[in-house]
Order: C-alpha cells, then sequence, then structure tokens
C-alpha cells in the first residue's frame, strides 16, 4: 500500500485473493480499475473509487 507511490508497506489483509488466480490484469475503468485473473476461468473484481 503506498499513498505516494514512493514509499510502500505490506498490505495487513493479504492475501485479498484465494489460490488458482493467476495472469493478473489491471486495466483503468473511469475513476476505479478492474483486475482481471485467469486460471480455470475469469474472474473480475472492481476497486473502490480510485480519484478519493
Amino acid at each position: 500500500v503506498s499513498s505516494d507511490l514512493i514509499h510502500w508497506k505490506k498490505y495487513e489483509k493479504n492475501p485479498i485473493m484465494g489460490n488458482n488466480q493467476s495472469s493478473g490484469m489491471v486495466l483503468k475503468d473511469g475513476k476505479g480499475f478492474r483486475l482481471y485473473t485467469m486460471h480455470r476461468k475469469v474472474n473480475l473484481y472492481f476497486s473502490e473509487d480510485a480519484s478519493k
């Protein structure tokens, strides 16, 4: 987690996804982001509003 993209610290709630979710792809979508993971099936995760 980083507020300035220079200094980072480990996110306390990791892992945020279960096993067998690889080949992630993050795409900007309006004010947020979409995370696609692909392994046995495609999973889609949405971020909160990234403008906050």
